[in-house]
């Protein structure tokens, strides 16, 4: 026992070791009795290294031998685990679930807490049969039903299943024992519930229940929250570390009630009666507390009254404690290592989505929002923080030296429980205040940057980055940041990669902290980008949030739209807004033509688990992508949005009336599109309004196929989707076309189910574009003369390089599609010739204007005898107003994108080579004019720093022998073994470098060992990825794999990432990666978190039936809550692949020999096919080889993207397969958007 600040509490660490002293006891005495009266409350958060870990819960688990274990696998011969959990509630009476574990088989859930079936037949030691229930077993069944339900009426629809078990060993505890799982419905305070009940027989004995699940509900609307206060006391010095929340809410009823419903999750309420009650607005407890009633499979709390309550205001108060765990979700501990090599901890939140109810009592769904005044009471040596500023912090001690803090928070805004944030730890931040204006004037905002003490010299960036932003997006959405500072944390252990906490956002390392010294161009872009994103959210999701997480594209959507803005103010020169199509159309559209796709509006959602299945590419990148396309239909002619002086356009104008009008209040997709319309002629408002709704509330899109003359068709992209649809899908399509007869984009409207012809536009014109700048939400397919007459467009440069990623990205879309329509037969000896004709244009120009990468190869084509230097191309690239090396590098990106898909395509093929052998020699030739020289490299623009990383990272990937040893070589010249740090080479570089050095297997140990003792979060990432992608030999992979579950090398974050970088690595990887994560899953899924997405999504990299039917059965055995969607997905994924590659895979080798042919390609050089690199054993300068006086691209760029694109136009007429997402394995960012 303790006494803390007057309180008496009973450690729940304590219940579980008197639990364990009482099994063992009994076993020992050869009596079959299970230890007396532990909540199962007592048991919930247990830390990792005291209890096994079963879906959501995290319960005390021990063995009635009286080994006590950390998961069932870790014993030699165990029988039977039981976990006894008799009733708890405030007067002490009722029943709990007992919760049984089995070795040697696991149990399969259809929820986080629903047993739904036992895979145990074939298992060592355990004979399973199948056998019907006896009318005897019916009734205990019911009657062990009953003993939980005996609140609620009597089930119905009830059904029965079960199973036999014998065990054979030698010293059994039971020799048999019978599962019977009892289904059925209830009806309780006027709301109907599945509940399935499993019960235990044993040796013939009374039945025991083992669990019992109810399928999730949304929480009644009787009674509604409107403020909270809460106190909050970590415990942090104590093992386990745990905490005491006591809340008291402030509700309304709307109806006469009998009883309140709350959520509440893994936590203990406090037994004595006076820290739960209900109490009218006079603070009279007139109204008996009967009981609070715990139902842990609907994570709710239920407080029943024994008189019915009035409509009015009430007060309902709950005290509970839990264990500050380590699953970076709830309030949780996140460990921190001192300069002194000692252990300190931080505790943190991260309630999105579901888990504020596993710190407090509350009403956590995102449409009850109420205003919070918060406390936190803490050891003298921690400071505290919260989403608003403190009004006070008190010392008291007791006993002299034990002095604690109690810190005052002023009251927030009205908002959600899931953005509700504190932390408390040892920090160093830095600080700057700004002045934030709309058009009501203008108000000071404290914005503080935090991190733990040893990182906080790489905060700077970021308070930059912080400061602008925030000023930025206040005047542009002509809006105030409504609270008077705004945090921004990063925190070492963390699931996501930010989290929007409205005054307190909380990052990843990764996403917040810059060291100068060695972050590249890449790091600068993704922090700028993650500030801008959370940044959006305090105005969308947090001021305006979605109803429900059906609508979560409102949240993210917004977010993923206006975080280029941000970005594009901060950093102007990087001209962020033209990465759009790249990052965010082509994932959105690539997600959107899977079987697995959903509409931006998913009603499908109900449960924690499918919640979490939202936030993915259509939430994020397609709702980006929608939006966009209404951006740019009501601002037509507007070329750059992000212009401060653009913020009065009609779309920004309606959204500034959408946050206005739904300020600290809840929207759906129609609230948003009728807003945002208000700002449109009278007489176009509904055609917008229901336009847009047909992009929200239908899944995938439609492609739009055109005839030379201007007949436009549009279909479904992806038919197989709607194939059991009762509705024919049709969409809103804002068509905008530009043509050679005009530079002013004309603008259209139809709809999908309806032809459509735009000949009066195109008229006589020479070539037309439909799509400007990619800104639909759908890919056009142009007929062979109306795309050989584009071509030539580009090849004279009259197209902007954003229509030219966005025609890339279609056709090599429709390289992989199915289009049995039309003939594509002459697609190849379009493009092929409109390329090689380049040759001769322009030859002897001083300067290009290079708004596409055509034009720019057409330049350097002229210079055959000479490589240009990089000065000189960085020179003549800023002619004119602004610089292109922008466009120049994402377009690089595409055509490298392409290959890549291509060399995917064909996972477990023998073609692969081929495809990997053009690949090489691509590399090897773009390689010769990539620098290696470091102080050359250092002088060179932001993105002409990516261009060459990029080349260099190609060339090691496909396994040049160039790129090999430079990169090893610059690791051997530059790395330190004193201190284990690589010093000069610049940040862009260091992933090229440590990855040759990983692959040369001489370093191999030296960059282990860097990447445990790694501090900066980029940098371990840097090296996790180099020592998964580039392990040389199947030993190597075996252990890198291992550090992902050993949390002395990679924390509990990261752990995914160590598999997906495996699965990456082109020497056998993805096997590897993927029987790691068949022979851990139980382990991965418990605890991967937001990770677990990413292990789910490894196997859709395969490309063969056999991989096929072996993933399928893996997940017809592994059913997880929520994931059926996903699985669906990858399945999909997998099969049409597999169709592909079947048809195509025979002609792409005679494909590849003819580009070879055709653009002169000859064989690079490449390290033996199983082996390690040797390295170069001279001595050479700390800046590495140079090489041609630092020539980027010699005449060999022009055949190189002729023969790329070339490759993806012929696989197009190849091509008679089924659709896939592009990028399956070889793209792709190195963090899941999920900030």
């Amino acid at each position: 026992f303790s006494s803390t600040m007057g309180r008496a509490w009973l450690s729940p660490a304590c219940l579980v070791l008197l639990a364990l002293a009482a099994s063992a006891n009994a076993y020992t005495a050869g009596k079959f009795s299970l230890p007396a009266h532990l909540p199962l409350r007592a048991m919930y958060g247990q830390a990792a290294d005291m209890a096994t870990k079963e879906s959501a819960f995290d319960r005390a688990i021990f063995v009635l031998s009286g080994h006590y274990v950390d998961s069932p696998q870790a014993l030699e011969n165990p029988v039977l685990l039981v976990a006894d959990s008799p009733a708890y509630t405030a007067e002490g009476a009722g029943s709990f679930p007992r919760i049984v574990a089995l070795d040697k088989f696991e149990v399969s859930r259809d929820g986080p807490n629903s047993i739904s079936g036992l895979q145990t037949c074939g298992q060592s030691n355990i004979m399973c049969t199948a056998a019907s229930v006896t009318q005897a077993e019916e009734a205990l069944a019911m009657q062990a039903a009953n003993s939980l339900v005996g609140q609620w009426n009597d089930m119905t629809s009830v059904s029965y299943s079960s199973m036999n078990f014998k065990h054979d060993s030698q010293t059994p505890l039971f020799s048999e024992f019978r599962l019977v799982k009892v289904s059925g419905k209830v009806e309780y305070m006027g709301n109907s519930f599945d509940v399935s009940v499993i019960v235990l027989k044993v040796n013939n004995n009374q039945f025991e229940i083992i669990d019992m699940t109810s399928g999730f509900t949304r929480l009644p609307t009787k009674v509604i929250p409107s403020h909270y206060d809460l106190s909050i006391m970590p415990e942090m010095g104590s093992q386990p570390q745990w905490f005491m929340s006591n809340v008291v809410m402030h509700v309304r009823t709307t109806e006469n009630v009998k009883a309140i419903v709350v959520n509440i999750n893994e936590m203990e309420p406090s037994e004595n009666p006076t820290y739960s009650w209900v109490k009218d607005a006079n603070g009279n407890t007139t109204f008996a507390l009967q009981q609070v009633l715990i139902l842990p499979g609907q994570q709710v709390a239920v407080f029943l009254l024994e008189n019915t309550l009035p409509t009015g205001d009430y007060t309902l108060r709950m005290q509970a404690s839990a264990i500050l765990n380590d699953d970076m979700r709830g309030f949780y501990r996140s460990r921190v290592s001192t300069s002194d090599d000692n252990t300190e901890y931080l505790a943190i939140t991260q309630f999105e989505s579901t888990d504020a109810r596993m710190a407090f009592a509350c009403f956590d769904e995102p449409n009850m929002k109420a205003t919070f005044n918060i406390e936190i009471i803490s050891d003298d040596k921690y400071e505290a923080l919260a989403n608003t500023k403190a009004m006070s912090v008190d010392r008291t001690c007791y006993g002299g030296s034990n002095c604690f803090l109690t810190h005052k928070f002023e009251r927030t805004p009205k908002m959600s429980t899931y953005l509700v944030a504190f932390s408390v730890g040892q920090f160093g931040h830095i600080e700057k205040q700004v002045t934030v204006k709309d058009s009501q004037g203008e108000s000071p905002v404290l914005v503080r940057v935090y991190s733990t003490p040893a990182q906080a010299h790489k905060l700077q960036y970021a308070l930059d980055a912080a400061t602008d932003i925030i000023v930025y997006f206040s005047e542009l959405f002509d809006m105030r940041f409504p609270i008077s500072k705004c945090d921004f944390m990063a925190i070492p252990d963390f699931a996501a990669g930010a989290m929007e906490n409205w005054g307190l956002i909380t990052y990843r390392e990764t996403a917040l902290l810059i060291d100068p010294d060695t972050a590249s161009s890449a790091n600068r872009e993704r922090v700028a980008t993650v500030i801008a994103h959370e940044l959006v959210h305090q105005w969308f999701g947090n001021t305006v949030t979605a109803d429900w997480w059906s609508s979560l594209f409102l949240n993210e959507g917004f977010a993923t739209f206006f975080e280029y803005w941000g970005a594009a103010h901060f950093r102007p020169s990087w001209r962020y807004m033209k990465y759009f199509n790249y990052m965010d159309r082509s994932d959105a559209l690539d997600f959107d033509s899977t079987i697995g796709t959903h509409a931006l509006f998913n009603p499908e959602v109900d449960s924690p688990g499918e919640i979490g299945q939202m936030f993915d590419s259509i939430s994020y990148a397609k709702g980006g992508t929608v939006i966009r396309m209404a951006q740019s239909w009501m601002d037509k002619g507007i070329t750059n949005p992000a212009d401060r002086d653009t913020k009065d356009t009609p779309f920004l104008k309606g959204l500034q009336f959408y946050l206005r009008q739904n300020q600290y209040g809840n929207a759906d997709a129609r609230t948003l599109w009728t807003n945002v319309a208000s700002q449109l002629p009278a007489n176009a408002r509904s055609e917008f309004i229901d336009g847009m709704l047909t992009w929200t509330n239908q899944k995938s899109y439609p492609f739009i196929k055109a005839s030379k003359d201007g007949v436009l068709t549009t279909a479904p992209y992806n038919p197989e989707i709607f194939k059991n649809s009762q509705v024919t899908p049709s969409w809103w399509i804002p068509l905008s076309v530009q043509t050679s007869s005009s530079s002013t984009t004309q603008w259209e409207s139809y709809q999908s189910s309806d032809s459509k012809s735009i000949a009066n536009i195109v008229g006589d014109s020479q070539w037309f574009l439909i799509n400007k700048d990619g800104r639909g939400a759908y890919r056009v397919q142009y007929e062979d003369d109306a795309l050989q007459n584009l071509i030539s467009a580009i090849g004279e440069g009259k197209l902007s390089s954003q229509d030219l990623l966005a025609v890339i990205d279609d056709i090599s879309a429709m390289a992989f599609a199915k289009d049995p329509r039309s003939t594509l037969g002459q697609t190849f000896s379009a493009m092929r010739a409109a390329i090689k004709d380049l040759r001769s244009v322009m030859r002897g120009r001083a300067s290009v204007t290079p708004s596409t990468l055509v034009r720019l190869i057409r330049d350097i084509a002229a210079h055959d005898a000479a490589p240009i230097s990089l000065s000189d191309v960085s020179a003549r690239l800023s002619d004119g107003p602004d610089s292109k090396d922008v466009e120049v590098y994402m377009v690089w990106r595409v055509i490298f994108a392409t290959l890549n898909q291509l060399f995917s395509r064909l996972e477990g093929w023998p073609e692969q080579q081929k495809v990997a052998t053009l690949a090489r020699s691509i590399s090897a030739e773009l390689g010769k004019g990539a620098t290696w020289n470091f102080e050359e490299f250092n002088q060179l623009s932001h993105p002409t720093k990516r261009l060459v990383a990029l080349i260099h990272s190609q060339g090691l990937f496909f396994r040049y022998s160039g790129a090999l040893e430079q990169g090893a070589k610059a690791f051997q010249d530059n790395f330190n073994p004193n201190t284990k740090m690589l010093e000069n080479v610049p940040g862009d570089l260091r992933d090229v470098v440590f990855g040759a050095a990983v692959a040369s297997d001489k370093y191999f140990d030296s960059v282990s060992d860097m990447m445990v003792q790694a501090t900066d979060a980029a940098e371990k990432i840097r090296l996790i990825r180099a020592l998964g992608m580039y392990a040389a030999t199947p030993a190597r992979q075996m252990t890198v794999l291992g550090y992902s579950t050993d949390r002395s090398k990679v924390r509990k974050q990261d752990a995914s990432y160590v598999l997906t970088y495996i699965s990456r690595n082109p020497r056998g990887g993805l096997d590897s990666a993927w029987k790691y994560t068949q022979e851990h899953w139980n382990e991965f899924m418990s605890k991967a978190l937001f990770g677990s997405s990413r292990l789910v999504r490894l196997a859709s990299a395969f490309a063969t039936q056999q991989k096929y039917d072996e993933v399928k059965a893996f997940y017809d055995a592994h059913p997880m809550d929520g994931y059926s969607g996903l699985y669906q997905s990858v399945l999909s994924s997998i099969q049409e692949k597999s169709a592909w590659a079947t048809k195509s895979a025979p002609k792409v080798s005679d494909a590849v020999a003819f580009v070879q042919q055709d653009f002169n390609v000859v064989e690079a050089a490449a390290d033996p096919p199983s082996g390690p690199v040797d390295v170069p054993t001279e001595s050479g300068k700390k800046n590495a080889a140079d090489s041609s006086s630092g020539a980027l691209l010699g005449a060999g760029l022009a055949f190189a993207a002729g023969a790329v694109i070339a490759v993806a136009a012929l696989l197009r007429s190849l091509s008679k397969s089924n659709m896939v997402t592009m990028r399956d394995a070889a793209g792709g960012a190195d963090d899941e958007r999920l900030y």
